[in-house]
């Protein structure tokens, strides 16, 4: 996440004009797809008995935390990259771990 971070922050002036510019929703594309992908493979890695779950339920998981990193990278971007990289990396983190851990503990508990 802090590559990701760095990345935004290197380049503010232009992830500004993209994350507000008529070719915001392309962006949004691109990133979802990658990043669902991106994320899906890091769970199926660090978690293996997420390869247990229902795909759809763990897909619309990832896709509920790919969606809110969007719009914290974006406000972050928009913001001018205020908030200290390294803050955000963890938080950034422990959300998502905290929300892919809950899908992974409410599908055990049914099992």
């Amino acid at each position: 996440m802090k590559e990701i971070l760095y990345f935004f922050k290197d380049n503010k002036d232009i992830c500004q004009i993209l994350f507000t510019g008529q070719n915001s929703s392309s962006l949004w594309d691109s990133y979802r797809k990658l990043s669902i992908n991106l994320f899906l493979k890091k769970i199926y890695q660090k978690y293996p008995k997420s390869l247990r779950i229902d795909g759809n339920e763990l897909k619309q998981a990832v896709e509920f935390v790919s969606s809110g990193f969007f719009a914290l990278y974006k406000n972050w971007v928009m913001d001018d990259c205020k908030e200290d990289i390294e803050i955000l990396a963890k938080r950034l983190s422990s959300l998502s771990d905290g929300c892919i851990m809950k899908v992974l503990d409410s599908n055990n508990d049914r099992h």
